[in-house]
């Protein structure tokens, strides 16, 4: 005959349900964390493309302003030519 208080019996059982949810808590977290670095690392990589888009689309810019600004140092020479 078990002489183990029932109180005891409870608590140990409540312990066993807590450890096993630590477990699956645990294995849980270990899951998350692996697909949060698979993720992290694509994320890092568009951040990468966007930063290399955005350097394209600026030196595009620039060109253009350089280019504007050469065409309308030839309008001012040929207005100049033709006032003259």
């Amino acid at each position: 005959m078990d002489r183990t208080p029932d109180y005891v019996n409870q608590l140990s059982g409540a312990v066993d349900g807590l450890a096993k949810s630590l477990e699956k808590a645990s294995t849980a977290a270990e899951k998350a964390a692996a697909a949060s670095e698979k993720y992290a690392k694509r994320l890092a990589r568009a951040t990468w493309a966007l930063v290399a888009a955005t350097i394209v689309l600026a030196a595009v810019a620039a060109a253009q302003v350089y280019l504007a600004n050469q065409d309308n140092e030839e309008e001012d020479r040929a207005t100049k030519a033709v006032c003259s």
